[in-house]
């Protein structure tokens, strides 16, 4: 196996040379123009959890660059070049406390560098879960809220160092690190898929529903397949919540109310803490309208019968979505299985099979909120064991339609 320096943002692509079937799109029912203020970047959570949630971003923002921090620089600097491109909205700098104003906020809710050895190397994941929000500063009242996640994976000879990984976490806020588009041929910096995201969006002044993960479920079967330093705190849970938010969101057009979980020592559905470099301000999150709860039920590993030089990581889990008419409007379970050589499957620690567990959950979960929006034939049928699953989709999209 060659180790390369490779970059993965997740923003996957359907095959289009099959026939699909397309069920949602992005809603566009207004050609009004908001102005909206840019807040600043800010950390998601209180105070007292920074070290534990984001201590690299915490000690990159500390470092100035023509009085603001290095990361609030960078984004300034991206609305200066992206302003009015986006015809729905004109991004102002500062804030307003005018009635009815909009403000906008880019918020890290956390972030993880997960070093992993392979052989003779180590493959180090870094990974940044960001939201971009939109509040009503007077009534600090969240609108609406669109997650985003990056990934990039590095392989090196040894463990980077603390430097070496503050590094990277600052080329990926400052642009430096590139992601690829197999699909189109490009590359694009973090902050160039947060701008193209912030040039797509249609701002309403009210929504008619919000969708959010209320709880994700570990079976305990499967408890002894994750590391113990992701069980503390439910850390894991919090991961798989956000990843699927930023899917769904991306995938399916749907605002998001974010999750924190009881890692996060908030409750969710009354408000959230972000603070910005000058102040703190404790913002009013919307009710879920359609709760989403996931079951991690299964994690199997297993060496095919017809190829035994592979080793076959299985993710098996249920999402279930609830409306305020039924508690009990989805129910479909899903898998997938996911192929890797013997030889590069690392040592059969938990740290190693839980780092292919996971790139089967995530390409699991990108793929079913992909096949939501535009759905190509036999993937559920492929995916799913549930007897009804093609009307279970059907009522998820109804719930994401009317959230819309």
């Amino acid at each position: 196996m060659r180790y390369l320096k490779y970059t993965l943002a997740f923003f996957c692509f359907l095959n289009f040379g099959v026939q699909a079937e397309v069920h949602l799109t992005e809603q566009i029912d207004n050609t009004e123009v908001f102005d909206v203020y840019w807040a600043g970047f800010a950390f998601l959570g209180k105070n007292s959890e920074r070290l534990t949630r984001y201590p690299i971003s915490d000690l990159i923002s500390q470092e100035k660059s023509n009085g603001l921090s290095i990361i609030n620089r960078s984004f300034i600097d991206l609305f200066k070049k992206i302003n009015g491109k986006n015809p729905n909205l004109n991004i102002k700098p500062g804030l307003s406390t005018d009635p009815g104003m909009i403000s906008m906020a880019v918020g890290l809710s956390y972030e993880d560098v997960y070093p992993i050895k392979y052989g003779d190397k180590y493959k180090t994941s870094y990974v940044l879960v960001l939201n971009i929000i939109l509040f009503n500063f007077e009534e600090k009242k969240i609108l609406t809220v669109y997650p985003f996640r990056a990934l990039y994976n590095d392989a090196t000879s040894e463990i980077p160092s603390e430097n070496k990984q503050k590094q990277v976490i600052t080329d990926l806020y400052t642009g430096k690190i590139l992601f690829s588009d197999a699909a189109t041929k490009t590359k694009s910096s973090m902050l160039d898929l947060i701008a193209e995201k912030i040039n797509s969006m249609k701002i309403r002044k009210a929504y008619r529903g919000y969708m959010g993960v209320r709880s994700v479920n570990i079976k305990d079967v499967v408890k002894d397949k994750i590391p113990e330093a992701l069980l503390n705190n439910d850390v894991v849970k919090t991961q798989i919540a956000q990843e699927f938010e930023g899917y769904l969101s991306k995938n399916a057009f749907v605002p998001i109310v974010p999750y924190s979980g009881s890692g996060g020592g908030e409750a969710i559905a009354k408000n959230m803490t972000a603070r910005f470099a000058d102040r703190s301000i404790q913002l009013k999150l919307p009710e879920i309208d359609f709760p989403v709860d996931i079951d991690i039920r299964k994690f199997l590993k297993k060496v095919p019968k017809k190829a035994k030089e592979y080793l076959n990581y299985k993710s098996i889990i249920t999402v279930r979505a609830s409306s305020p008419m039924k508690e009990d409007h989805v129910n479909i379970k899903l898998s997938k299985n996911m192929f890797n050589l013997k030889r590069v499957s690392g040592d059969g620690s938990i740290e190693h099979d839980w780092s292919l567990y996971q790139l089967s959950l995530s390409i699991l979960l990108n793929a079913f909120t992909e096949q939501l929006a535009v759905s190509t034939p036999k993937w559920t049928k492929k995916h799913s064991v549930s007897k009804d699953a093609k009307q279970q989709m059907e009522n998820l999209r109804e719930l994401i339609r009317k959230s819309q």
